[in-house]
């Protein structure tokens, strides 16, 4: 479900988060098995990066990362790490 309440009015709306998670499948986890997330895009990135938390680390205070598209595959997502926390990322875009 999108964020927005009507994505088709906002200029923001085809950034609608069904819409990127259907865009990468598997390529976001790298364990097949695994129910959930391992990351979970908060933003779309140039050329098709994400900016994603991770929760591969810890399911209670994921990191912020940046997954490349360009090198993931099926299961093997390749990303790096931005920030070891979301509030450390939000920090360091007020600094």
């Amino acid at each position: 479900m999108c964020i927005l309440e009507d994505p088709t009015e906002n200029v923001f709306g085809i950034f609608d988060i069904d819409a990127t998670k259907s865009q990468v499948g598997e390529r976001l986890i790298d364990d097949e098995d695994l129910i959930g997330v391992a990351l979970l895009p908060v933003a779309a990135l140039f050329a098709g990066d994400l900016l994603c938390l991770d929760f591969r680390e810890s399911r209670s205070s994921p990191s912020v990362c940046v997954w490349d598209h360009a090198n993931s595959g099926e299961f093997h997502p390749v990303s790096y790490c931005v920030a070891k926390s979301f509030k450390d990322f939000l920090k360091m875009l007020t600094d």
